[in-house]
Parts: structure tokens; C-alpha cells; sequence
């Protein structure tokens, strides 16, 4: 039976099947959607609702505020005369769209309920100010996608002397904005386990409780095993994603073609295009509708991934997909299985370039660790294992609040 309680949703994507956030927060709302009497949803995001959304949850209240990003430099310089970081710039441009919003969503709803108020990734909670004064009774509850703190944590070392001062600085006051966040809010959730370890061990941060997610593990059923000499990526580029792929290319790549010239590497996803490179076996495909095509293609998943936090989504859809997943650390924290039995993990490239040409070498034995990988995982990311762990952390939360 549903609780008569309401829930208002802010959220920094729409829910999708392709892409970390999308995934983290389809995974959100579904199971909001089933725990509440009625959920309000208010995106502050680039991209329009897909129509995945409306099929699946048809009863959800759902608003839009349409952002454009400004350039980084731009952000950061605007965000000097503020205490709050630059990643929290885009939204807090937008308050008083926010405040519209939240307010017909007050006047929409049952007048006896008091809403719970949850929202989701760090950057969103500068509007905790705003939700406390429009909804002073209502519980609020932050979830974490990931430790921001240490996702971006490689930038103060790249680029110029100016960039690596200003990511000092811009690290610091994320640091800052995360446990004040975490002192604001009612409730403070983490993605995953490592990372409510992570907060507690790097900002003092005691999280209480973790919500996952969840992906359709049988979508990725029945993929052919494919071609042990092709490796493939998929996931978009960015300036914190890129500096994984570029290292890889740089300095694992090179090895492996040596010891396999025929060897070829598949890379998928925005702004992957800028790595194309046929003579070398590189093709940098761009964004491709359905990630199922490329992943068929390859035996082999590599995800080289240097910063980064939360649930290593990229690194679960290789494992479901039935590929062998050959990953760094950082790609294999947080993950369900272990070195080597799931998956094979190296702590830099030489060593990503070995595993890799191990298991061209030996493609029986790589795709049996491939298989104990995606039984593991349909296991740990299923939805009903995930919509019951939820709805548990959930009934504790508002229990506790009352």
C-alpha cells in the first residue's frame, strides 16, 4: 500500500537507460514513484523528457527547467562573488524558475500533505535555502551521486598554472558546499557504499544510508561474445571523463598493438569522435543511438577511468553485457565482484595494456570470468532487489524523521 505522503523530486537529468545520471536517476524515481502517493518532479537540465519516461511513469507530475551552460570560465569567474562552488552555478541562476515551479507544485497537491523533499546530486542542494523557506515542515533529504570532492580531485593537476589555481580553489569550495549540505539536510544518502566511506574517511561526512541503482539486466541478454582482438568503450567525454581514455591511448594502446597490430579499438559515445584514429585501430564513433551494437562488436570492455566516484555505471554495463571488463581501480570501486574472478583490474597502464593482451591471448578463459561477472551483476543491480532495498532505507528514513 502506498503512503499518503507527497514527494517533490529536483533532479539534474530526466530518467533514461543510457548515459550515469540518466540510469542513477531513473533508478530515483522509480522507486519514489512506487513508495509515494504522488511525486512531483521538477528537471533543471539541457536535454527534453524522453518518451521512455512518459511510458513508464505515467502518473508522475513532472516539470521542466531548461538550462544552457555557460562556458567553465565563465561559471567560475561569476561564481567569485559567491561561497557556494561554480558546479552549483547553473542552477542558482535559475531560482526563481525553481521557486515558480515548486510553488504551483505546492498549490497541485493534497493541502493536508507535507511533502517530502528530495534532492538529487550535490550541485542541486543550493536550492535547500529555498525548499526550507517554501516548505518550512517538510523533511529534506540530499542523495549523492557521487563524491564531487573526489570526482573532480584530478583538475588541479592539468592545464596551466591559471587552471590548476582556480580547480584548487574551486576543490576547496566544493569541499565546503558537501558538508554543509550534508549538516542542511534531514537526510544525507550516499550511491554507494565505498562512497559513504569516502565521505566519512575524506570530509568527516557520516552518511545515513546508501540508495543505488538499478539497470534492465535483460536488455543485455543474448549479446553475441564477440571478437577477442576488439576491445570497445562506451560512455561520453568529457574534461574530467577524457583524461582515462587519453591516457590509455597514450600509453596502453601502443603495447597492445605491438603485440597485436590487428587488435582494433572501438570508442563510443559523445565526443569520442575526437579520438579517431584508423591507422592506429582507433575509431572514435561519436554518440550512437543504441550502445548495443558497439558493445556485440568486442569481447572486451575497457574502462580506464582516473577520477571519478559513485557507482562506475560504465563498468556494470560491461559486466551485464556479457564483456570481459578489464578496468583501473578507480573502475572497479563500488562495483559487485572482485580481481580476477569478475572482472581484471590494474593500477596503470602497463598493466591494463598486459591483462588486455592475456585475455586476446586466452579467450575461453577471459570470457568465463566474463560470464561469472554477468551473473554477479544481474544479481546486485536487479530491480526488485534494488525497489525493496529502497522502499526499506525509505520507511527508516521517515520513520526516524517523525
Amino acid at each position: 500500500m502506498r503512503p499518503a505522503s507527497e514527494a517533490i523530486v529536483l533532479a539534474p537529468s530526466w530518467p533514461g537507460t543510457t548515459g550515469g545520471m540518466d540510469i542513477a536517476t531513473r533508478s530515483d524515481v522509480a522507486a519514489y514513484d512506487e513508495f509515494f502517493k504522488q511525486v512531483h518532479l521538477l528537471v533543471l537540465s539541457e536535454k527534453n523528457p524522453p518518451k521512455l519516461m512518459e511510458d513508464e511513469f505515467p502518473r508522475l507530475n513532472s516539470r521542466h527547467i531548461h538550462i544552457s551552460k555557460k562556458t567553465l570560465w565563465n561559471r567560475f569567474v561569476r561564481s567569485l562573488l559567491h561561497r557556494s562552488p561554480s558546479i552549483t552555478l547553473q542552477y542558482r541562476d535559475l531560482h526563481n524558475q525553481a521557486k515558480s515551479h515548486l510553488l504551483q507544485f505546492r498549490q497541485e497537491m493534497d493541502k493536508t500533505a507535507t511533502p517530502v523533499i528530495i534532492i538529487v546530486s550535490i550541485p542541486l542542494n543550493v536550492f535547500i535555502p529555498l525548499v526550507r523557506k517554501l516548505f518550512p515542515r517538510s523533511l529534506v533529504i540530499s542523495h549523492s551521486h557521487n563524491v564531487n570532492s573526489r570526482a573532480f580531485a584530478g583538475m588541479p593537476y592539468l592545464g596551466t598554472l591559471a587552471s590548476r589555481l582556480a580547480w584548487a580553489y574551486e576543490l576547496s569550495r566544493i569541499r565546503r558546499f558537501e558538508r554543509w549540505v550534508a549538516a542542511a539536510t534531514d537526510a544525507f544518502w550516499t550511491i554507494s557504499a565505498h562512497d559513504r566511506k569516502d565521505y566519512r574517511h575524506l570530509l568527516g561526512i557520516n552518511a545515513d544510508g546508501v540508495l543505488g541503482a538499478y539497470l534492465d539486466t535483460d536488455r543485455f541478454r543474448g549479446l553475441p561474445p564477440g571478437d577477442p582482438e576488439t576491445i570497445v568503450h562506451v560512455g561520453r567525454i568529457d574534461l574530467r571523463k577524457g583524461r582515462g581514455i587519453s591516457k590509455f591511448i597514450e600509453e596502453a594502446w601502443p603495447i597492445i598493438r605491438q603485440g597485436r597490430p590487428s587488435a582494433k579499438l572501438l570508442l563510443a559515445g559523445s565526443g569520442t569522435e575526437i579520438f579517431d584514429a584508423p591507422d592506429q585501430g582507433i575509431v572514435g564513433m561519436g554518440f550512437v543511438e543504441n550502445e548495443l551494437e558497439v558493445l556485440k562488436q568486442g569481447m572486451i570492455f575497457i574502462n580506464p577511468q582516473i577520477d571519478g566516484s559513485g557507482i562506475q555505471l560504465k563498468s556494470i554495463v560491461a559486466m551485464l553485457s556479457g564483456r570481459l571488463l578489464i578496468t583501473s581501480i578507480t573502475g572497479s570501486e563500488g562495483i559487485a565482484g572482485r580481481h580476477p574472478l569478475h572482472f581484471f583490474a590494474g593500477n596503470d597502464s602497463g598493466k591494463l595494456a598486459e591483462l588486455t593482451l592475456a585475455a586476446i591471448e586466452k579467450p575461453t578463459s577471459a570470457r568465463e570470468t566474463a560470464q561469472r561477472g554477468q551473473e554477479i551483476a544481474r544479481d546486485a543491480y536487479d530491480k526488485q532487489r534494488f525497489l525493496e532495498d529502497a522502499h526499506n532505507l525509505l520507511a527508516k528514513t521517515l520513520g526516524h524523521s517523525g
